[in-house]
């Protein structure tokens, strides 16, 4: 299984801080594709730790990942992508 991890800042509109970060998480096993050129991606504002955990509950509702012979993650290098 493949992670990738990434956060992508965004323009925000209405609000204090004017930029925010989103965090982006991408899972894989092969390159299986959810439609036509279309993968899942776990996407929120509020949080790594909280994209964390979502990715691992949609990726264990697809995958039993005591089953999983090894998992590698990657990312643009900051410390919530090694801390996933």
């Amino acid at each position: 299984m493949r992670i990738e991890g990434d956060g992508v800042i965004v323009n925000l509109q209405r609000e204090k801080e004017k930029r925010g970060e989103v965090a982006r998480i991408v899972s894989y096993r092969g390159k299986k594709e959810v439609s036509r050129n279309r993968y899942e991606v776990v996407s929120t504002m509020k949080g790594w730790q909280e994209a964390w955990e979502e990715s691992y509950v949609r990726n264990g509702e697809r995958v039993d990942l005591e089953k999983v012979g090894a998992i590698y993650i990657s990312g643009g290098g900051a410390e919530q992508v090694k801390e996933g």
